[in-house]
């Protein structure tokens, strides 16, 4: 019965975080528009999906680890512990491959231009390194 439900939860993570990326995308479309800067429909849903579907693959193992250290009462210091050890990795694995997903996505970002991937890497650990541990805190809630 477990194994016949598997599928069904992973297209169930992977339509919320399509979901909540194509409203990001909307609200980047909106926003970038609004305030001067001529942005595709394609450009924000590549913006978007790139990072939102990253997250999706990595959320089953961060629901994995969830189990494996879980909180209560009795245990939580360790496990407390363990969770921002887990929460700095996850966050460092998911900025890295944004970094290197960004390495085909540019045109989105910034059209006629590149980014290695350092100077990638560097952008994303110093601008975007907050979230992505807030987000794992988030998805093991």
């Amino acid at each position: 019965m477990l194994n016949e439900r598997r599928p069904l939860k992973w297209l169930l993570i992977f339509a919320c975080w399509t979901l909540v990326g194509l409203m990001f995308a909307s609200q980047w479309y909106v926003g970038n528009n609004a305030n001067g800067y001529p942005t595709t429909w394609v450009q924000a849903v590549t913006w978007a999906l790139t990072e939102y579907w990253l997250w999706a693959v990595l959320t089953p193992l961060i629901l994995l680890a969830g189990r494996r250290f879980f909180i209560d009462r009795d245990n939580w210091r360790r496990n407390v512990a363990a969770h921002m050890l887990l929460g700095v990795g996850f966050a460092s694995v998911f900025l890295l491959l944004f970094a290197a997903a960004e390495q085909f996505t540019t045109w989105a970002h910034h059209p006629g231009k590149t980014m290695s991937f350092a100077n990638s890497a560097w952008y994303c650990f110093t601008k975007k390194f907050h979230m992505a541990f807030l987000t794992y805190w988030v998805i093991t809630g």
